[in-house]
């Protein structure tokens, strides 16, 4: 009887080890078809200077007319796929830029270079190439020249932070992944806005070459923000999503990833991290340079902290992005629209940041659709309140919302 139990316990086990053994099989088919099937949809092509053949991969995106003007991000590999295939390139660090989870968001054009063998991108005759082919594509598409982004991954993150010293006000941001740079490419991208990430067990490209290149930033007057583990105190309690988009919405340029324990094989880790994604795609060269305000920084660390540790957002039962704030950081005033479903009530409270109600306002003759709160930056008694945050919490029939307005001069 106890045989017969242990060899039927022996055969569940088997099947459930084939059904698992199936059921990964499937998983690395499907990952497998839909990477060919996005790799597809780029363009093969190659670009010819006096000195160098260029092959690279273009991706243009499904609403392409010629008409509007489309982000453009130039994504370069590292050193292992270096060659003259123009396939190999095309890999996990690259592929997911073409993918739905950023083009349905951010639609935008993506160049994808190889490098010859042998070569690297900071040589001058390759470098002189990549713009040459840049130069060639601005005269062919639709880009957006205030919007032209540069990432790569080990070597490519090298290149990350070399080209933008190599033609100035080209590029709009940087996204350098396990790499660095030189103390000497600082003059050249001081104000240059980035976000660098690197895991600090890296053991082909070590930390300290991300690290040292924050430092040289901070030594010459920028203020880095640190989103998982700071180097300087050992502290890999990271910041929370809140801080970090509050962060991004005042203009912040200067962030730094490390993560803890992480190796090398990094370099796709940034599309999933959505905070990483909206930050670069909101980078222009139009925008106007950012200022560092310690009061403002200050206010959104403690507003992170009461929110952590006193407000309970448990009651909030409306979906933040159903209200739009306009503009945001504002000066004058700002909008708040939101959707209404019945003709009911709505009312927006306002508190600061020590969660005292400055201000209350009421609608009691809601439309069906889009309806408008504006508020002056006036508290009840019609006195302008201080610069800083702020938040409001709006009630719309039911439902309750709560968000963050920053108030500038």
């Amino acid at each position: 009887m106890l045989n017969s139990k242990v060899q039927t316990m022996k055969t569940k086990h088997h099947i459930n080890f084939l059904f698992f053994c199936c059921i990964s099989l499937l998983v690395n088919i499907h990952s497998a078809v839909c990477s060919q099937d996005v790799a597809s949809q780029f363009l093969k092509r190659s670009h010819i200077t006096d000195s160098l053949l260029l092959p690279y991969r273009l991706y243009i995106p499904d609403n392409y007319d010629g008409q509007i003007l489309f982000p453009t991000v130039l994504a370069l590999h590292g050193a292992g796929k270096r060659g003259n295939d123009n396939e190999s390139h095309l890999n996990k660090k690259i592929l997911p830029w073409a993918e739905d989870e950023i083009q349905m968001k951010y639609p935008s054009i993506i160049i994808a270079p190889q490098c010859p063998e042998e070569e690297y991108w900071t040589r001058q005759n390759v470098c002189e190439a990549v713009f040459s082919l840049l130069d060639s594509l601005l005269t062919e598409l639709s880009i957006d020249t205030n919007r032209i982004y540069i990432s790569g991954g080990s070597m490519g993150a090298y290149a990350t932070w070399f080209l933008p010293t190599y033609r100035d006000n080209f590029f709009a941001a940087g996204l350098p992944v396990s790499g660095g740079g030189y103390e000497y490419y600082i003059g050249a991208i001081n104000d240059f806005p980035l976000w660098v990430i690197h895991g600090n067990a890296d053991d082909k490209v070590p930390v300290e070459r991300s690290r040292n290149m924050i430092t040289y930033l901070e030594t010459a007057g920028r203020d880095p923000f640190y989103t998982k583990c700071n180097f300087n105190n050992g502290d890999c309690s990271g910041m929370s999503d809140f801080l970090i988009g509050s962060l991004i919405d005042v203009g912040a340029d200067l962030f730094y990833a490390e993560y803890d324990g992480l190796g090398h094989g990094i370099g796709d880790i940034h599309f999933s991290d959505t905070n990483a994604i909206n930050w670069l795609f909101k980078q222009s060269r139009a925008n106007e340079a950012y200022v560092y305000d310690p009061v403002v920084v200050e206010q959104l660390y403690k507003e992170d902290s009461i929110r952590n540790n006193t407000i309970n957002t448990e009651y909030i039962t409306g979906n933040f992005n159903e209200i739009k704030s306009y503009p945001n950081p504002f000066s004058g005033s700002i909008s708040i629209t939101f959707e209404a479903e019945t003709s009911s009530n709505a009312f927006l409270e306002i508190f600061d940041m020590f969660g005292r109600k400055i201000k209350s306002m009421e609608n009691n003759s809601l439309q069906y659709g889009q309806n408008t709160f504006i508020w002056d930056a006036t508290d009840d008694s019609q006195d302008k309140v201080k610069v800083g945050i702020y938040f409001y919490v709006l009630t719309v029939s039911e439902k309750l919302y709560q968000g963050r307005l920053v108030f500038v001069q």
